[in-house]
């Protein structure tokens, strides 16, 4: 009886509600224009990891580039704020969800995938944020992503960009 009690404790407390919001390993953002005329879509993907390492991934007009990264330790801390404040790690995925998803326009998502021993056998906890946000959340999530564009130096945004 006491082996089961701890083992649906510790199972409790690994679940993703529970996980610290300091505790992840990587974020995959993507920003998406939405449904245009291939000249005009516009597509990009930021990859960061927990030590600062980044990645840009930019699509326009059928062509993507890569750049890479490093982000700054107050940014991360800034973004390790807004990810507290955005609840994303204390509340189920489908409540972050809106009720009726709107039709075109540009979407954002992000993905979070969290730390785990290496030791451990099994895929690691991974946390989706739905494209449409309920409103109770979209203004933080919303700060989470303008952080993590905002970490991307303006260098390689230029780049990205053709400047």
């Amino acid at each position: 009886m006491n082996k089961l009690l701890c083992f649906l404790i510790a199972l409790f407390l690994s679940s993703p509600v529970f996980a610290q919001f300091d505790n992840w390993a990587t974020i995959d953002y993507t920003y998406s224009k939405g449904p245009v005329s291939p000249e005009y879509q516009l597509k990009y993907q930021i990859i960061l990891d927990k030590s600062g390492n980044g990645k840009l991934i930019y699509s326009k007009a059928s062509v993507t580039n890569e750049f890479d990264f490093k982000a700054g330790k107050k940014s991360m801390k800034k973004l390790n704020k807004k990810l507290k404040t955005s609840e994303v790690f204390s509340v189920p995925q489908d409540e972050m969800k809106a009720n009726d998803a709107m039709i075109g326009g540009p979407t954002r998502s992000m993905q979070i995938i969290m730390w785990q021993s290496p030791d451990l056998d099994q895929r690691p906890v991974t946390i989706d944020v739905a494209s449409h946000l309920n409103e109770a959340y979209a203004d933080n999530m919303f700060s989470v992503y303008e952080q993590i564009e905002n970490m991307v130096p303006k260098s390689i945004w230029d780049k990205a960009e053709g400047r």
